[in-house]
């Protein structure tokens, strides 16, 4: 037990450092390039989570393109608010 769990901290440890590692040399090469410091941010946070969302739900459309979908609309059909609790059906239709 005690082996497992100082394994877990040295490997979280690890994370860390190479996380802190990694953006500070993003940064450093998005100075380089004399990019704003809101495009290096967008950068770093923005490409790798918008791959890894854009593994979860595809589909092929009519014509035949990939589409990626990232959320889902709703709307309540009767009365003012959707709570918890209530009941959800969620109809099957076309999508163009």
């Amino acid at each position: 037990m005690v082996q497992s769990v100082v394994v877990f901290l040295a490997a979280l440890v690890g994370l860390l450092v190479s996380a802190r590692f990694f953006t500070s040399a993003a940064e450093g090469i998005g100075r380089w390039l004399k990019l704003s410091p809101f495009v290096i941010g967008v950068f770093i946070v923005g490409i790798e989570p918008t791959r890894a969302l854009a593994s979860y739900r595809k589909r092929v459309t009519n014509e035949g393109a990939l589409k990626v979908e990232f959320g889902m609309n709703a709307m309540a059909t009767q009365g003012d608010l959707v709570s918890t609790g209530d009941s959800v059906s969620i109809p099957v239709q076309a999508v163009p």
